[in-house]
């Protein structure tokens, strides 16, 4: 059974438009905050106008000039946010000739920033027939047994507890040298949603 809750989260609010905000609040000029902040018209022009993304020093030394919190760029209101669980018996394990997959998200929550799965390897066996690149970043852990992952010319030996993160435009493959099942949490970070990325596996 899938169940969806609701979560309460501050949200962010633009930084240039609160910073303007506070500014006409004190009913001073872009010129005097320059002044009291010791920064040029022109940065805090680009700041309020959504051009500049300000560092933590800034806003910082801006809140400081102002003697107000730093939180006082972020709005405190509330937004809900949609959280996934999933139960063990409603991951869908599609079987392939190397193993066993299962997504770990619904498909009602499919995100475009990262696809996290549970795969199972076949003893003595090799995850596909020949080594593979895309665009994204993926995260490996190992559950149970062995996984050997074949980063162009080097291979990496995961044993239980033991993970590795790369990027896959290096060509890579996978296999389990062992006599028993492997398993692994397999996490894919896409640098760019297209499409999903564990179809290149399957």
């Amino acid at each position: 059974m899938k169940s969806s809750v609701k979560k309460i989260a501050p949200d962010l609010f633009p930084i240039g438009e609160q910073l303007k905000n506070l500014r006409i609040e004190r009913e001073l000029s872009i010129r005097e905050m320059s002044t009291i902040c010791g920064l040029a018209v022109n940065t805090l022009s680009l700041i309020e106008n959504g051009k500049s993304i300000p560092t933590i020093n800034t806003l910082q030394n801006i809140a400081n000039s102002l003697k107000i919190p730093i939180t006082s760029f972020f709005d405190n209101s509330s937004k809900t946010y949609r959280v996934d669980s999933v139960k063990k018996f409603d991951h869908l394990e599609q079987s392939t000739s190397h193993g066993y997959i299962s997504p770990l998200y619904s498909d009602e929550n499919n995100s475009n920033f990262f696809e996290p799965y549970f795969i199972k390897i076949f003893p003595f066996s090799t995850w596909g027939t020949h080594p593979i690149t895309h665009s994204c970043y993926e995260f490996v852990y190992c559950f149970t047994g062995i996984v050997e992952f074949t980063i162009s010319d080097n291979t990496y030996s995961l044993n239980e507890g033991d993970s590795i993160l790369f990027h896959s435009k290096e060509p890579h493959i996978w296999s389990n040298p062992t006599d028993r099942i492997s398993s692994f949490l397999f996490i894919l970070i896409p640098l760019e949603y297209q499409e999903k990325m564990i179809s290149k596996y399957i």
